[in-house]
């Protein structure tokens, strides 16, 4: 007979496994999402687009299936790109392609899905417009240009200004624009400037882009003023001038024209008690932190709220209602608030965070938030809205049932529950009847037998339970301490340390601990159940000034640090009034030998 050795026959399994792993990974098919994108959707006839595709991994040997872009655009060039990067652990790859485009034709031209590995990019919509006739035809070789994207506009509402500087030839370092100033409006500027390439009159000229979000802050007429685009263009440069560090250069000025644009009032059928939010778009999205129907009373949930306005910048947004339902306490966290410039102009980006903390059990109806806005694109009054939402709560284990149900709970509820433990009932009683009736004679005998070990079994437990405690008694009574009071001041060290290092959740558990040994109260389980029991007002009120601190209240007068101190010393002073009251009782009547 063979003997294997166990060690060397599990380690070569191993490696086998190793090896078949691998070989399947090889095997699977790996595949990567491909994106499209472009620098921006409305240009002219003789203006070129970057088209840039993205995957997610690094690719060395595949390139995208470009024939489709052939039918309405000249590829006039393609650069590949492949970049990696790590940050905390977390890898990731992309490679691009960089396609610069010029349409063919005007009009609404489609970039149509580009396919890679089995994967298409999503397909994108040019506006291409047709090229203004300016007075320079071409023929000189830095000029300037600006417009607007639409004639009439609403107070406050979003006016996209597009200025461009044409450029046949190259600049030195140093040119600029200068800054656009309105009185009546607020501008921002809408990314960075953009470059790009454009045909005039068989004649190529180089596009400095710069767009300007302007929102009117008043009705009437207003004047978008001319800017003025200063720079020095390469002049004439001799052979040896480069030996000598000579720029010769010639400066140039040019300016655009002024621009009358109309803005409109608000419509008088719009809400007087309603902010006036006039945008092409707003919409609302929710996130839960948790499980809204498996909440337990002193738990918290984070509910945060997005708000997204096309067309409007964030610090025109309002802030959401808030919540106020007895039952429920509520902590707010800082807002957080950003915009970001698209093709359409700016988006305004509004977050808003809140933790809820349950103090009673019972369903909670959320109401509905609401955001009433003018769509400026079709002229009416819409509403964007989030649906009401339902939190369930129930009892923490080992608290004391309470009979109070939350103020804003509807009969609509308590009759569904009411009528759920009906059915719960006659569930139950259905299910007893069909037992008692299935079990027949050999059986109930079965069950006798059954329900005679387990007795005696019981009886055992109890005789061994009580040896075991006559002679743990016995053994505690020749202990100089009990151990109850080594485990409290162990407790109350942790605690201590907990507030010196200004550490909320770590002080919670330890200020459970503590409470549950001095006490002798093993059924507070929970914060609130345990503030319960000392009943101390201030106690209270400095855990509820700590927990705001946590969740960004700005509104306390103290700092956190002078909290923590107080709250120690108070804990200091209850243990010490505990330990007074414990000490002034009466002494036994035969007291223990020392």
């Amino acid at each position: 007979m063979v003997k294997h050795n166990f060690r060397s026959v599990f380690w070569l399994y191993l490696r086998l496994s190793l090896l078949l792993c691998c070989v399947g990974s090889l095997a699977l098919p790996s595949y990567a999402s491909l994106t499209a994108s472009v620098d921006r959707t409305t240009i002219t006839e003789n203006d070129t687009v970057e088209l840039t595709l993205r995957s997610d991994k690094q690719q060395f040997f595949n390139e995208p299936d470009l024939a489709p872009l052939k039918e309405h655009f000249s590829v006039l060039s393609t650069q590949q790109r492949s970049q990696f990067q790590s940050v905390n652990g977390k890898s990731q790859a992309w490679t691009d392609w960089i396609i610069t485009l010029k349409p063919k034709r005007r009009g609404y031209v489609i970039i149509p899905p580009i396919e890679l590995d089995g994967e298409r990019s999503q397909p994108i919509t040019l506006d291409v417009k047709k090229s203004s006739a300016n007075a320079n035809n071409g023929t000189v070789d830095v000029f300037m240009e600006s417009h607007v994207d639409k004639e009439e506009v609403f107070v406050q509402g979003q006016a996209l200004l597009t200025v461009q500087i044409f450029h046949s030839v190259p600049f030195y370092s140093g040119s600029q624009i200068t800054e656009l100033d309105i009185p009546e409006a607020i501008v921002k500027q809408v990314g960075d400037p953009r470059t790009f390439e454009r045909i005039i009159n068989g004649k190529r000229f180089g596009v400095i882009e710069v767009q300007y979000a302007i929102f009117p802050q008043k009705s009437g007429e207003i004047t978008i003023p001319q800017q003025t685009f200063t720079a020095t263009k390469v002049f004439r440069q001799q052979p040896f001038d480069r030996f000598f560090n000579s720029t010769l250069g010639k400066p140039v000025q040019v300016n655009s024209a002024p621009i009358d644009l109309s803005v409109l009032p608000t419509p008088k059928d719009y809400p007087k008690k309603q902010p006036w939010l006039p945008a092409s778009d707003i919409t609302l999205k929710e996130k839960w932190s948790g499980e809204r129907e498996q909440l337990q009373v002193g738990d918290s949930i984070t509910r945060t709220i997005t708000v997204n306005a096309d067309g409007m910048s964030s610090a025109q947004l309002p802030p959401l209602p808030t919540l106020d339902i007895p039952g429920l306490k509520t902590y707010p966290d800082q807002t957080k608030t950003e915009d970001h410039a698209t093709a359409n102009g700016i988006v305004g980006r509004r977050q808003e965070s809140v933790a809820i903390v349950p103090t009673k059990p019972g369903t909670y109806n959320l109401p509905a938030v609401k955001y009433t806005w003018f769509d400026t694109a079709q002229q009416r009054i819409r509403t964007a809205k989030l649906p009401a939402r339902t939190l369930q709560v129930i009892a923490a284990p080992g608290s004391q049932p309470t009979t109070t149900q939350p103020t804003n709970t509807n009969a609509t509820t308590s009759t569904a529950d009411q009528t759920s433990q009906t059915n719960i009932a006659q569930n139950s009683q259905s299910t007893d009847s069909s037992t008692t009736s299935s079990i027949d004679a050999p059986q109930a005998t079965g069950w006798m037998w059954l329900t005679l070990l387990f007795a005696i079994l019981w009886f055992c437990t109890l005789l061994l339970w009580w040896f075991k405690s006559k002679f743990t008694s016995a053994s505690e009574n020749d202990l100089p301490f009990k151990q109850t009071t080594k485990s409290e001041s162990s407790a109350f060290n942790s605690l201590k340390e907990a507030c010196q290092q200004h550490d909320f959740p770590m002080l919670c558990q330890a200020f459970l601990t503590w409470s549950q040994y001095h006490l002798n109260a093993q059924q507070a389980t929970t914060l609130i159940s345990c503030l319960q029991l000392w009943q101390d007002k201030k106690l209270e009120q400095l855990f509820s000034q700590l927990q705001q601190s946590r969740y960004g209240k700005n509104t306390l007068i103290e700092e956190p640090k002078q909290l923590y101190e107080q709250l120690l010393q108070q804990i200091k002073q209850l243990r010490s009034n505990h330990s007074h009251q414990e000490d002034n009782t009466l002494p036994p009547l035969y007291p223990q030998p020392q």
